[in-house]
């Protein structure tokens, strides 16, 4: 097929409506608190949900509580996040997330 025979759109606009985009926020304290949410989502231990105190990784680099991650490892050979072996079970402090928090 030619190239001629396609159709082609110089309008970037055409691309991009508003109203149709997955998430918009109507003010900027609506985007503050969507960014709030997305940062406390981080804080979170993927294992009890609950804000994290002592967070370290293993290491194939997920964050998990301490005291969480401890409790599965010595059951479990395997990453829970990723079901994958783990080359080691060493857990990695997570300081900079422990300030952020």
């Amino acid at each position: 097929m030619a190239a001629a025979e396609h159709d082609v759109i110089d309008d970037d606009e055409s691309f991009y409506d508003p109203a149709n985009s997955p998430k918009t926020f109507r003010s900027d304290d609506e985007w503050d608190d969507w960014a709030e949410i997305e940062k406390h989502d981080s804080f979170n231990c993927p294992l009890t949900l609950s804000r994290m105190a002592d967070p370290v990784s293993t290491v194939d680099g997920h964050t998990y509580e301490r005291t969480a991650i401890e409790e599965w490892l010595p059951d479990h050979d395997t990453s829970p996040m990723t079901g994958m072996d783990l080359e080691a079970k060493t857990l990695i402090p997570k300081n900079a997330l422990r300030q952020a928090i």
